[in-house]
């Protein structure tokens, strides 16, 4: 799993695939994830779901989250996971394939 800080309103690059912007409020987290209509994204404690969206246009999807809950993008094998909320800064781990780069958006 790779852990990242981030501050509020940064974000971070999933492959070529999603987006992920974190604002922080109080001892939640806002995960604004920009991906594909066709990437299917679910909230970690619901179960696994076989939909997905038709189609390529690039969707946004706002999911709020606390400590130790997840995102999950079913079809690419990720798992995001808040790991701690600290003012201004959340540690979120990264459980992805070897092959999917993570990054900092503002080192792309």
């Amino acid at each position: 799993m790779l852990v990242l800080s981030r501050k509020s309103e940064e974000a971070i690059s999933i492959g070529s695939v999603a987006k992920i912007t974190f604002v922080i409020k109080g001892n939640r987290v806002a995960c604004i994830v920009s991906a594909p209509s066709s990437v299917s994204i679910r909230r970690g404690e619901l179960g696994a779901t076989s939909s997905s969206n038709a189609g390529s246009d690039i969707t946004t999807l706002v999911l709020s989250r606390k400590d130790s809950e997840t995102i999950v993008f079913d079809a690419l094998g990720i798992t995001l996971k808040i790991c701690k909320i600290s003012g201004n800064r959340v540690n979120v781990g990264i459980d992805a394939p070897r092959e999917i780069s993570v990054k900092r958006l503002e080192l792309i």
